[in-house]
C-alpha cells in the first residue's frame, strides 16, 4: 500500500511539471505575439543582413518591418524564421509607422507600410565637385566616385561590369578603362527592410574606336580609346586631362596627337604596353618574369616628337608580387631617349632647379646613361639625346637592386610601357619598335 502511495505521488508531481513547462512555454508564445502588436521605434538600427556576424548578444536589426535583437552568436539566420523560444532571435515589436511584416525588393517601392527611401545620386570626376547627376563622362586613365545618399543608415550594395560588386556607400573607379564603362547599379536596404536602386552610367570618352579626328602622321585613324593588339595593347592613358588622339597602323607604325595641347605639367602617357598596366593586361605577354630569370630580354624604340615640352620614354615596372592586380607596381624604371623642357624628378637638384644625377656616364644594357633616383622611381636618361635606342633589361634592373632600390632580384617585371608624357602641343610617331627574348 505505501508503494502505491508513493507510486501515486510521483505521478502527480510529474504531471505538476509538465503544466509548469506547458504554461511558460504558452507564455512565452503569448509574449511573443504581443510583441506582435507593439510598436518600437526603428530609427538607426540597420537592417539585417546575412553576411553579416551578430556576434554579441542584444545587437538589434530590422527585417519585414519588425525589430529583432539577438541572444547569442548568430550569421545567415534568418530573424523571421528563426525567433521564438529557445531560438537565437527575439522579437521587440513592430516598427513605428509599418503595419506588414513583409517588404517588397522592388526598385523605389514601398510595401505594407515599408517606404523605401529615396537615393539621391552624386559624381564627383577627376577630383572635381561633386554633381547631382547619375551620368559620368571621363576619360580613359582619369577617376570618377559614385557618392550615392543617405550618408547613413541601412546598408549598401553594388553591382556592376565585370562581374563588380562592393557594399560601401561610395565607390571609387581609379585608372578607369574602356572596359569599365558601363552600368553601376546601387541598392539601398533601409532600416525597415525596404531596398531601392538607383543606376549611374559611365561613358568611356571615345569608347568606340572612331575618332575625335580623322587625320594622323603616320595613317591610321586618330582616336581616343584603347587599341588591343594581343601581347600588346595601346593605351590612351590620359591620366593628367588628355586633349591628344592616338592612332596604330602597325608596330612599326603608330603615334599620338596633341596639337592643342598646352599645359604646364604633364596630360597623359600614351604608350604601348607589353604585361599589364594596373588590371588592364595584354595577352601572351611573356610576363611577369622575376628578374633574375630575365636573361638577354631586350628592346628598341625608333620615334620622333615635335612637341615643345614632352619626353619619350620607357616606363617599365616592378613588383614583389607577380600580380598586382588594381593598382599601380610599386618600382617604376624611366628610359629616357629624348626630351625637352621637362626633366626627371631626383634626390637632389642644384641651384638653378636643375636634377642632379646620382650617377653620369654608366655604361649598361648596350646605352650610356645619367642616372637619377628618388624614393621608388629610377630614371635613366641617354647621355646624349636620341630619337632611337636598344637596350637590355636587366643590367638596368640589377643595378637598381645593387643600389638597394629595388628589394631583390625575386622581384617581378610586371609590364614593360614606351611612350611619351606630353605636356605641350606636337604629333609623335614611332617608325619601329620591338621587344626580344620574353
Amino acid at each position: 500500500m505505501k508503494r502505491k502511495i508513493l507510486t501515486i505521488s510521483a505521478f502527480i508531481v510529474l504531471i505538476g511539471i509538465l503544466i509548469v513547462i506547458s504554461c511558460s512555454k504558452n507564455n512565452d508564445e503569448l509574449a511573443q505575439a504581443n510583441r506582435l502588436k507593439a510598436s518600437v521605434s526603428c530609427t538607426g538600427i540597420a537592417a539585417w543582413n546575412a553576411s553579416t556576424i551578430y556576434s554579441t548578444a542584444g545587437a538589434q536589426v530590422v527585417y519585414n518591418c519588425n525589430l529583432y535583437k539577438n541572444n547569442w552568436y548568430s550569421q545567415n539566420q534568418n530573424p523571421a524564421t528563426n525567433s521564438g523560444a529557445y531560438q537565437v532571435w527575439t522579437l521587440v515589436g513592430s516598427c513605428t509607422g509599418c503595419s506588414s511584416s513583409s517588404s517588397s525588393s522592388s526598385s523605389s517601392s514601398s510595401s505594407g507600410g515599408c517606404t523605401a527611401t529615396a537615393i539621391t545620386a552624386y559624381v564627383q570626376i577627376n577630383s572635381g565637385s561633386w554633381t547631382q547627376t547619375t551620368s559620368a563622362s571621363i576619360s580613359v586613365g582619369g577617376t570618377v566616385s559614385l557618392g550615392p545618399q543617405p550618408t547613413s543608415g541601412g546598408s549598401w550594395s553594388w553591382s556592376g561590369p565585370n562581374s563588380y560588386t562592393s557594399t560601401s556607400r561610395q565607390i571609387t573607379i581609379s585608372n578607369i578603362q574602356t572596359s569599365q564603362a558601363g552600368s553601376y547599379t546601387a541598392t539601398y536596404t533601409n532600416s525597415c527592410g525596404a531596398k531601392s536602386t538607383k543606376v549611374f552610367t559611365i561613358t568611356i570618352s571615345g569608347s568606340s574606336s572612331s575618332s575625335s579626328s580623322s587625320s594622323s602622321s603616320g595613317g591610321g585613324t586618330c582616336g581616343t580609346s584603347d587599341f588591343s593588339l594581343g601581347q600588346y595593347y595601346y593605351m590612351v592613358d590620359a591620366w593628367g586631362g588628355g586633349g591628344y588622339c592616338t592612332w596604330y597602323t602597325n608596330m612599326n607604325s603608330w603615334g599620338a596627337n596633341a596639337p592643342n595641347v598646352n599645359s604646364t605639367s604633364i596630360v597623359g602617357y600614351p604608350a604601348m604596353v607589353r604585361g599589364c598596366h594596373w588590371s588592364a593586361c595584354s595577352t601572351n605577354s611573356g610576363l611577369p618574369k622575376q628578374i633574375s630569370a630575365l636573361g638577354s630580354v631586350s628592346t628598341n624604340w625608333t620615334q620622333t616628337g615635335t612637341g615643345s615640352a614632352y619626353d619619350a620614354a620607357y616606363d617599365i615596372w616592378f613588383d614583389a608580387a607577380s600580380v598586382p592586380g588594381n593598382r599601380a607596381a610599386t618600382y617604376e624604371m624611366m628610359v629616357w631617349l629624348n626630351w625637352t623642357n621637362t626633366q626627371p624628378i631626383a634626390s637632389n637638384y642644384d641651384a638653378s632647379g636643375n636634377a642632379v644625377p646620382y650617377a653620369s656616364n654608366l655604361s649598361l644594357g648596350g646605352a650610356t646613361f645619367n642616372v637619377y633616383h628618388r624614393d621608388n622611381v629610377m630614371s635613366f636618361l641617354l647621355v646624349n639625346k636620341s630619337n632611337s635606342i636598344n637596350f637590355t633589361i636587366k643590367p638596368l634592373a640589377d643595378y637598381c637592386v645593387s643600389q638597394g632600390w629595388i628589394s631583390s632580384s625575386s622581384v617581378y617585371l610586371i609590364s614593360i610601357e614606351a611612350g611619351w608624357e606630353i605636356i605641350k602641343g606636337g604629333n609623335y610617331t614611332t617608325t619601329a619598335y620591338g621587344i626580344t627574348g620574353l
